[in-house]
């Protein structure tokens, strides 16, 4: 079993703390830790993996009670990866795991954790002399980008009523399922099959642009 960190330590909290201490630490840790404020900082996101496994063993009752009696010697921990737990999860989905029922998640909205996703990143190979390299030099650059179709405007439909809600997810974009684990019950949230996490079924996609929007 790997080496791991006293779970009252990972959450700055002494060991006679009540269950709101330990929900007001997590929630301020996470806050700084989520993934989505860190841009992607894979020690960011180990981090966050370590207090989320923390709260999730401190917030229970008799996990906690092992967890004080036994401590990872406990063959309940011992044959656990709790890694595996948070890797079926979006950390999107992790955060509103715990906070989206009762304190509200800034990283979401109503409709699950499904945001505008980044574009991708444009690279432009070039040659520049030893000269441009030492000192520094501005170039223009051309380009080609695709643009948001003229037909449907970007829909992916050009009919006002193409497109229509996803039926499996209800337009949230996410499906969610509960198991019984070690640890509890654990809701696993994954993207939605039939829309692919947008929320929507292109029912009639635009013929221009076969429903791409560019």
């Amino acid at each position: 079993m790997r080496n791991k960190s006293d779970y009252y330590e990972v959450l700055g909290l002494s060991r006679d703390c009540t269950l709101t201490d330990i929900k007001r630490e997590y929630r301020k840790l996470a806050r700084k830790y989520h993934p989505d404020v860190n841009n992607g900082d894979p020690n960011a996101e180990e981090k966050f993996k370590e207090i989320s496994e923390a709260y999730a063993v401190l917030s229970n009752e008799d996990k906690r009670r092992q967890y004080d009696q036994f401590g990872f010697s406990r063959s309940l921990f011992e044959d656990f990866d709790f890694g595996s737990v948070f890797s079926e999860f979006g950390f999107g989905d992790i955060f509103d795991r715990f906070f989206g029922a009762g304190f509200g998640s800034p990283f979401s909205t109503r409709q699950g954790s499904r945001r505008k996703e980044r574009g991708s990143d444009i690279s432009v190979g070039m040659k520049i002399s030893f000269k441009e390299s030492a000192y520094g030099v501005k170039k223009e650059i051309e380009y080609n980008a695709d643009d948001i179709c003229e037909v449907c405007r970007g829909k992916g439909s050009a009919a006002d009523d193409g497109i229509i809600t996803c039926r499996e997810c209800g337009g949230t974009g996410k499906v969610r399922t509960a198991r019984q684990t070690l640890i509890g019950n654990i809701i696993t949230t994954s993207t939605c099959r039939d829309c692919g996490g947008t929320g929507k079924i292109i029912k009639d996609p635009c013929k221009k642009c076969r429903g791409r929007g560019y």
